[in-house]
């Protein structure tokens, strides 16, 4: 009994792992209440700007979406803004798939992204992408 306690004590102590969208999209799209404010770990994600590096979106797989305003300064950044500028909501070329994190402040459920499709998208001031 006394090992049972101490077990549980140290596995409630240690921190939350960080969501890996791959395995959670479903559990995203589903609960998107439960996110806001937590940090979420989209392993794959297709990111754009909208044409003047003052905004971007990134699609999932599934149904989350995530609008940014910005991205962490890195390579990826930078790709992004040299070769990504201008995508919709939907688009997912190649060039343009990454690794993103990010904590989202709020979300909306939208029905004019893929028509007849219920949609979340999630929304943060910035996040940083590999």
């Amino acid at each position: 009994m006394r090992n049972a306690i101490l077990i549980v004590a140290v596995c409630a102590s240690l921190p939350v792992p960080a969501m890996s969208a791959d395995a959670n999209l479903r559990d995203l799209a589903a609960h998107p209440q439960q996110y806001i404010g937590r940090e979420i770990d989209l392993g794959t994600v297709f990111c754009g700007n909208n044409g003047d590096q003052s905004a971007y979106m990134c699609s999932t797989s599934g149904a989350v979406f995530v609008s940014l305003g910005n991205l962490a300064q890195n390579k990826v950044k930078e790709k992004i803004d040299a070769e990504c500028g201008g995508i919709d909501w939907t688009e997912k070329s190649p060039s343009c798939r990454f690794h993103l994190r990010f904590t989202p402040v709020s979300f909306r459920i939208d029905g004019d992204i893929d028509p007849g499709k219920r949609s979340v998208v999630f929304t943060a001031p910035s996040a940083a992408a590999q």
